[in-house]
Formats: structure tokens, C-alpha cells, sequence
């Protein structure tokens, strides 16, 4: 299973709780996260682990913002 959040939360938010791609990555990780818990609790899984300060500093530095042009 890889480490890297990304390759659990792309299948999760694209195929199972079928947001469409541009909606997903304008979201905050307020509204991921609550969206992730109200598709939980629905259909009762288990919610997914908080991101840890580390690992976003981690992907962060892996996928810096870009500069608007």
C-alpha cells in the first residue's frame, strides 16, 4: 500500500464518492475532510486517518503552489 495520501484519496473522491475532478482539488481539507466523514458515516466505514502535520509538510514540498502568471 503506498504511503502517499494522494493514491488513496484520488480513487476514494473521484470513483467512490464521485466528485468530479475539477470539484475535488478546489477543495479545502476542511471541506475534504468533512466530506470524507458525512461519506463515512452514510454507509458506515470506517473515516480515513487525519493527515499529520508532517505529512503535509511532506506534500507540500512535493507539490509546491504554483505561481500565477
Amino acid at each position: 500500500m503506498s504511503t502517499d495520501p494522494w493514491a488513496r484519496w484520488l480513487p476514494l473522491g473521484l470513483g467512490v464518492m464521485g466528485l468530479a475532478p475539477d470539484r475535488f482539488w478546489r477543495l479545502s481539507l476542511s471541506e475534504w475532510k468533512a466530506a470524507v466523514e458525512g461519506h463515512a458515516m452514510r454507509f458506515g466505514a470506517k473515516a480515513m486517518p487525519i493527515l499529520k502535520r508532517e505529512e503535509f509538510a511532506r506534500l507540500q514540498a512535493r507539490y509546491p503552489d504554483k505561481e500565477s502568471q
